[in-house]
């Protein structure tokens, strides 16, 4: 439980407490001793936890100590510490008798640093997990606390110390005006000394998934005094910028939020949260996802889709009818362009940065035009740098774009060259024109950039300045330029050092010219990144600086918009909406900020506004496959499968070499049974680019097709690529159990599957559909009663989605149970589970015979 630590405790050691022996002391607080002891009756280690007299002086505490401790005794629950017995020393010291978990505390772990983002969130998911165990039975803990969470050999998390905080409390042990716990942990209103419910456990966990990822408080404080105050004012400090945590910072603002009310209710819905199946989504930026198939259901996994964000599957409003966008059909993509990174070279990194940012401030400038021009638009500025698609072939299959812009040259002092390069595959059209120029004049050679542009693009002259694309810009060269050279730094990397580097180019720009408005909003975009943990003097800076961006430039959506995420990273979500209003006020297409405020909307659960948004992104740029994409995942994750078809099908009209976008189409054809169909797709995503995602589906398929040696063949090809994923092994295993002769291959395909799905079970975002699938391998390993057990225990949890129920009855049906086979199966149709992936799965096959399955066939026609 802790290892043993200097202390006082030493006189006890070796000494006989009832059936204990005492071994070591272990360390001590304001509530008693803990020492490790040596169960003699049962041979088994123990810790004995010693109160304090306090606890337990007078009549009416020991039976409120009785109460308290028996409500938490009661508790049963993977993740809650086991109470073995509550007794009583021959000298009247009453003690508590747990179980020894030697896997050590987290306070330890964190006495190392920070932890890495999926362990502390597996963490605060199980102790999420316990809590709710908790709060369904009226226990509240009221002093989660780092030391007050261990962890047994294989890393599962055991919550302790159950109500002793109150307990101490009722005692009166503290001072007037004071309260029992940890002041850095407890949430503001247990400060105050108020009665609490479990919100405050709520509080608590945010404070230690926040110190867990910075290896720090969310408080600046120098002193208990200060933390106090810090507490009592509910000012905690949202969670800095770090990769692979984007998606715990607003759990986190919820959970620290000062009122109680406008917390996670109870440890129920936090789990929820972190578990993935609630409105919080994952804004990472450059990945997209869909559910993978796997051999009985789509797994909730991902597979890397470059460029789309990670959209929640909310309830949305449905469409009437099907999809009608205008540019729909034939002319899909023709006026769509992709400004690629201009490569300029010089003799050190200004060329480089120069060029960088010059394509982006074209890209955005260019972007304007959209607004004016319902035909036109361009890939949003940034997202062909952060692809790292450095050829026009290459821009064009991922962004459905006919047309690019690129352009080589040098950066020489103060002399720039450019090669300008137009291309039009639709039209196998190219035009070049150089640019050269001393910086110096600097209005001449854009003006001269611009109109060249405008005649070749085909865009609107007939308004003076419709056209003029750097119209707003400083005319002062030396802050041009460095406020390209910011831009580009900012562009290449999120490091400190180059964010460092890019204020200093746009605060040298500012210097220069204070009226350049994209300077100013460039240094409020890097002073967010670099101090944004720092309190609210440095927010109120990069407030001051985009406002300043957003007032100079009343165009420009991007101030804004920026206003807009960093208001939401510091937990203020109505700000963060009327921010990005605001942006699509001056730019109501602006794609980066549909897409921002779209994610928003999924994530406080407003389903239908964020379809909206996404809707208005796909009409505003026709031709957009990633748009088209993001709107075709909502409508699959919305079950409504012929829209996510219709969708999915634009998208390969206007990128037929787009291996992701034929993958998601085979996956909508898989759904709807068209298995034929399905497997076209899926052949011609893999012949374009082979992947784990694609050789796994192709393998499900094959299964569902009874071409089983197939799908071993196509398993196997996906553990080539990654073998790490425990439901490819699981997959593989059904495989072979069909083919003659594999029983070796298939026990050890079971053995590999089990031991990664165990492994996993801590680290397990979908947790329920993980208990599924290891009772499923059990019960193929032939492990019957531990098969049933687990779906017993699976049984009394709720909200279980419809691929977890199928999976369930699956295991009932393998374990002989074909009552409650049929039970579960009836509950998944009930919840939209396809019938006719029921009628091809191969292990069902005996059960549709029976009269109930043709009853539920009757009853859910398709």
């Amino acid at each position: 439980m802790f290892p043993p630590s200097p202390g006082d405790g030493g006189p006890m050691i070796g000494r006989q407490v009832s059936h204990y022996r005492i071994v070591s002391y272990l360390g001590g607080g304001a509530m008693g001793k803990v020492y490790k002891a040596e169960d003699t009756l049962l041979k088994r280690a123990v810790a004995l936890k010693f109160l304090i007299p306090g606890l337990t002086d007078d009549a009416d505490a020991r039976t409120r100590f009785m109460q308290e401790a028996q409500a938490a005794s009661s508790l049963d629950h993977p993740h809650i510490g086991t109470v073995h017995e509550i007794a009583v020393t021959d000298d009247g010291t009453w003690f508590i008798a747990m179980a020894w978990y030697d896997g050590g505390t987290l306070k330890q772990k964190l006495e190392s640093g920070p932890l890495e983002t999926h362990r502390a969130e597996s963490i605060a998911l199980q102790v999420a997990q316990g809590l709710s165990h908790a709060h369904r039975r009226g226990v509240i803990h009221r002093d989660i606390k780092p030391a007050n969470l261990l962890f047994t050999n294989r890393g599962e998390v055991k919550l302790v110390d159950f109500g002793l905080a109150r307990l101490a409390n009722k005692a009166h042990l503290t001072k007037a005006g004071t309260v029992m716990g940890t002041a850095g942990y407890m949430a503001p209103e247990q400060a105050r000394g108020e009665e609490v419910g479990p919100e405050a456990d709520v509080w608590s966990t945010g404070v230690i998934l926040f110190e867990m990822l910075t290896g720090r408080l969310p408080f600046r404080a120098g002193s208990n005094l200060e933390l106090l105050h810090e507490v009592l004012q509910g000012r905690s400090e949202p969670l800095p910028e770090q990769a692979g945590a984007e998606h715990l910072r607003s759990v986190i603002a919820r959970c620290l939020d000062r009122r109680p009310e406008q917390r996670f209710p109870n440890g129920e819905e936090l789990a929820r949260s972190l578990g993935g199946s609630g409105p919080i989504s994952r804004d990472s930026g450059l990945t997209q996802t869909l559910r993978r198939m796997s051999v009985r259901r789509w797994a909730h996994r991902r597979f890397p889709f470059a460029g789309l964000l990670v959209l929640s599957l909310v309830l949305a409003a449905a469409w009437g009818g099907f999809l009608k966008l205008p540019g729909f059909g034939g002319g899909l993509g023709k006026r769509g362009v992709a400004v690629l990174p201009f490569k300029l070279m010089g003799q050190d990194e200004a060329a480089f940065e120069f060029g960088q940012g010059l394509s982006w401030t074209l890209a955005d400038r260019l972007s304007r035009l959209e607004k004016s021009d319902p035909d036109f638009w361009v890939v949003e500025p940034g997202l062909v740098q952060n692809a790292e698609l450095k050829d026009r072939q290459n821009v064009q299959s991922s962004f459905g774009v006919t047309r690019t812009i690129d352009a080589a040259g040098h950066l020489e002092g103060r002399r720039v060259t450019m090669l300008v390069t137009y291309f039009d595959s639709r039209h196998d059209r190219q035009a070049t024109r150089e640019f050269r120029d001393d910086l110096a004049n600097l209005s001449t050679w854009q003006k001269d950039l611009a109109t060249w542009l405008a005649g070749i693009l085909g865009l609107d002259r007939k308004q003076e300045g419709s056209w003029d694309l750097f119209s707003g810009c400083t005319t002062v060269p030396e802050a041009f330029v460095s406020c390209q050279r910011g831009i580009g730094r900012m562009l290449v990397s999120k490091e400190k050092e180059d964010q460092q580097a890019a204020f200093a180019f746009f605060a040298h720009a500012v210097e220069l010219d204070s009226s350049y408005a994209m300077a100013w909003v460039g240094l409020g975009r890097t002073l967010w990144r670099l101090e944004k943990d720092r309190g609210e003097d440095s927010l109120a800076r990069v407030r001051e600086f985009l406002e300043k961006g957003a007032d100079l430039d009343r165009q420009s959506a991007w101030p804004l918009v920026y206003l807009g995420q960093m208001e939401e990273g510091r937990g203020d979500d109505a700000a963060a909406l009327d921010a990005y209003r605001r942006a699509l006020s001056r730019d109501p297409v602006h794609p980066y900020t549909l897409k921002t405020m779209s994610n928003l909307q999924q994530r406080l659960g407003h389903g239908g506004e964020a379809e909206a948004t996404l809707q208005r992104m796909v009409a505003a740029r026709p031709g957009d496959i990633r748009a088209l994409a993001r709107l075709g995942i909502f409508s699959y994750g919305e079950s409504r499968f012929r829209e996510a078809e219709d969708l999915f099908r634009s998208l390969i009209d206007i990128a037929p070499g787009s291996a992701p976008g034929l993958s998601l189409l085979g996956a909508v054809l898989f759904e709807t049974g068209k298995f034929d169909e399905a497997e076209t797709m899926f052949r011609r995503s893999l012949a374009i680019k082979p992947s784990f995602a694609g050789y796994s589906n192709l393998g499900t398929l094959c299964y569902y097709n009874s071409s089983f040696q197939d799908a071993v063949e196509m398993f196997r090809k996906a553990l080539d690529l990654k073998d790490s994923d425990y439901r490819i092994w699981m997959n593989l295993a059904e495989a072979y159990i069909w083919t003659p002769g594999s029983e070796d291959s298939t026990r050890t395909a079971l053995q590999r599957a089990l031991e990664l799905a165990e492994a996993e079970l801590t680290g397990s975002g979908g947790q329920d559909m993980l208990v599924s699938d290891i009772a499923s391998i059990r019960a193929n390993l032939g492990q019957r009663d531990r098969a049933a057990k687990m779906l017993e225990d699976l049984a009394t949890r709720t909200h279980l989605p419809a691929e977890v129920m199928f999976g369930m009855a699956d295991t009932y049906e393998k374990i002989g149970d074909r009552e409650s086979a049929l039970t579960w199966l009836e509950r998944a149709v009930s919840r939209d589970l396809s019938l006719k992936k029921v009628k091809f799965y191969p292990g069902l096959r005996n059960l549709r015979s029976t009269e109930r399955f043709r009853k539920l066939q009757a009853t859910y026609t398709e």
